[in-house]
């Protein structure tokens, strides 16, 4: 009986300590789904993280293509306006000559004309001292 009692107290002891170990178990099954959960919540906003990232990204390749394109053009219609500004210096500096050229014409013409005035006023004069020459023959 002595066997039985000693086998009844350690299957008494096996018994608490196979409960103990139960709880140990289901404490660490416990935390073990927490943290199983917690780290899906991660992975979670990990993938949303990831997906506003990717979009992001597109968002900026967009804005980029357009400043690419955007720039392009702007070279494109600076170029243009270039070739522009050229051929309407090419048409001020023919201008130019031809302004200079009429103001040599006009000051020929001046000269001319101030040479013809002095001509009138000197055939004047002469005309003058001819028709007092006349007067005093008469």
């Amino acid at each position: 009986m002595r066997q039985i009692t000693g086998l009844n107290s350690q299957k008494g002891e096996l018994s608490q300590a196979k409960d103990a170990l139960s709880q140990q178990l289901s404490d660490l099954q416990s935390e073990f789904d927490t943290l199983t959960s917690a780290a899906m919540e991660k992975q979670d906003k990990i993938g949303s993280l990831e997906a506003l990232v990717g979009e992001k990204e597109s968002e900026l390749k967009s804005a980029l293509a357009a400043s690419e394109a955007t720039t392009a053009s702007l070279r494109s219609e600076m170029g243009s306006l270039s070739e522009k500004v050229e051929a309407q210096n090419v048409q001020i500096s023919s201008l130019d000559k031809r302004l200079k050229e009429k103001e040599k014409k006009c000051l020929q013409q001046e000269e001319k004309l101030h040479d013809l005035q002095e001509q009138a006023i000197q055939a004047n004069s002469d005309h003058q001292e001819d028709l007092s020459s006349l007067k005093t023959l008469q």
